[in-house]
């Protein structure tokens, strides 16, 4: 089966219109709503499997492998009423009755019931088109004068959705645009919404929802085990929490999966995927939501295609899919080892050691004890796996890890004792590396935290983010730390620089800059764009570049 689309993003984007009029002309094919003619018309002259057939209301198009079929009744406005795994002949859209949600919605904040109202295609002027050739098939929908779902009348924003299905492929792909000539500001793009979700295998063996969080999250049957009206919502991408641009359903027996990604080339857009029980029980939805600059809305196009496709087996082969297009995208191109920005030393090292110092005066024997300790643990570790070890030091803050950040220094025993610990491990064998934990935070009992609110991110009430964790401070007990979410200004990228250098020129290998997922917030005293887009995760990779570079220029060694 073929993974790749014939049409590159680049390609489909900036010769989209073209592209429809050559194949237009090619094949004369051309319908328009609400008038829809029965018909079932294959590739005509060619071999190719794609097909499209218009039954009532509903469109049907799909090849061997896959067919997806997308209603414009049950007041949908454009719905998806099935996708079905052909070749086992799964329909992961079950409960019919439940399909009642078009395709996307469009969100926008409603201030009369201080939360979000939806435009959706309800109403809307409809039409479609589609061309096919021995390549596939290219199905567009648009939308007109789009309604919403509390106020009373017909705002001026339209949509365009492609949705393409290759020949001889198990995946398809999704684009939408569109245009806000109305005084309304779309801040989350949900698309596509996939309703009628439901129990495939039978509960003991399972239906699992796959989420790429950390090393990795199978919610079993959560069809079943949400509670009704409920929902489970990933963190944001990119970032450890989400950390793949895919989530997958699938069924245990018959080995039947759904596959929904996004294929950002970037890999800098902020989205998620939220998986959500209907208030009743009786089905559930799978929503990809894209999150969007508030500026420049005049005409909106995201910047990549969406995934949807089945798969025969589990989590690994779900993320085997996305491994076969990510593993060609700049940041997975290479590995740890080929990657030139990988110091050689660090590509020949061995294994990571979790090395926690506190000087406590109780519980002491449960850690590593002071830093003295540091030398003569490298040299074990080298002398038990024959290899350098890199020690991951924690503890050894001003405060306690995780406590007072961004105030780190000087380290709990003075820098003499910090330098000496350092050497000490070089001259063993070994290297070390420490986290620089929550770059997005600054703690409220941190020095500088009036001068960082100036520089930090608000609610659209004027109101600062605040985040609340607990931490073992350095007596070993428990203690709650509150922090103002901070966003990749100058102001901050400065901070963390200054953080990083100190920390190399007392000879740290390696400082793990460790972060949160990026959040659309709303309002900035430096002026920065409002909303989502890619801008938080660009900025965060200016800051690692001029991390990287002062390093390189203050120590004069690889970074």
């Amino acid at each position: 089966m073929k993974n790749n689309p014939p049409f590159s993003k680049s390609t489909f984007r900036q010769k989209g219109s073209s592209l429809f009029l050559l194949f237009l002309v090619l094949f004369q094919i051309f319908f328009t709503l609400p008038v829809l003619a029965d018909s079932n018309i294959n590739n005509p002259g060619t071999s190719s499997d794609v097909y499209i057939k218009v039954k009532e209301n509903i469109i049907f198009i799909g090849n061997r492998f896959i067919e997806i079929a997308i209603t414009l009744g049950n007041n949908t406005g454009g719905g998806i009423y099935s996708i079905k795994d052909k070749v086992r002949g799964v329909d992961f859209v079950r409960k019919k009755e439940s399909v009642d949600i078009g395709l996307f919605a469009l969100e926008y904040w409603y201030e009369p019931i201080n939360w979000y109202a939806a435009l959706l295609g309800r109403k809307a002027d409809i039409r479609y088109r589609y061309v096919i050739n021995n390549t596939g098939i290219l199905l567009s929908l648009s939308w007109r004068d789009l309604t919403s779902t509390h106020e009373d009348r017909r705002f001026n924003v339209n949509v365009n959705v492609s949705v393409y299905v290759p020949s001889n492929s198990n995946l398809t792909y999704w684009f939408l645009e569109f245009t806000n000539n109305d005084n309304v500001i779309i801040e989350n793009v949900h698309f596509p919404i996939i309703p009628g979700i439901d129990q495939i295998s039978d509960e003991s063996d399972g239906d699992y929802l796959v989420v790429p969080s950390w090393s990795g999250i199978l919610l079993k049957n959560p069809a079943r085990n949400l509670k009704e009206g409920k929902a489970y919502s990933t963190p944001y991408y990119p970032s450890g929490f989400l950390n793949m641009q895919f989530v997958a359903y699938y069924a245990s027996n018959p080995k039947s999966g759904l596959y929904l990604g996004d294929y950002d080339t970037t890999g800098t857009y902020v989205k998620k995927f939220t998986f959500s029980r209907t208030s009743d029980g009786n089905s559930a939805w799978l929503i990809n939501t894209h999150v969007l600059s508030f500026e420049n809305q005049v005409k909106v196009a995201l910047p990549y295609s969406v995934v949807i496709g089945i798969f025969y087996g589990d989590w690994y082969d779900a993320s085997q899919i996305y491994k076969e297009w990510a593993s060609k995208q700049w940041w997975a191109s290479r590995t740890l080892s080929k990657n030139k920005d990988t110091p050689s030393w660090l590509k020949k090292s061995g294994p990571v050691i979790d090395f926690f110092t506190r000087y406590w005066e109780r519980f002491s024997s449960g850690w590593n004890g002071p830093y003295y300790n540091l030398p003569p643990t490298v040299e074990a570790f080298k002398n038990f796996y024959n290899s350098t070890p890199v020690m991951w030091w924690r503890g050894w803050e001003k405060n306690g890890f995780g406590v007072s950040i961004p105030d780190y220094f000087p380290p709990t025993e003075g820098w003499d004792s910090f330098d000496s610990a350092i050497i000490g491990a070089h001259r063993k064998g070994g290297r070390v590396m420490t986290p620089v934990p929550a770059v997005n935070c600054y703690s409220l009992n941190a020095s500088g935290w009036q001068e960082a609110t100036k520089h930090a991110p608000r609610d659209r009430y004027g109101n600062l983010y605040t985040y609340t964790w607990f931490i073992h401070n350095n007596s070993g007990i428990v203690v709650k730390q509150v922090g103002i979410m901070m966003a990749p200004t100058d102001f901050w990228m400065n901070k963390i620089l200054n953080i990083t250098l100190e920390l190399s020129t007392h000879g740290m290998d390696v400082i793990q800059l460790d972060g949160g997922p990026p959040m659309p917030w709303i309002n900035y005293g430096d002026k920065l764009p409002k909303g989502g887009g890619n801008w938080w995760a660009n900025n965060f990779i200016k800051i690692y570049s001029a991390v990287r570079e002062g390093i390189k220029r203050f120590t004069q060694t690889e970074a």
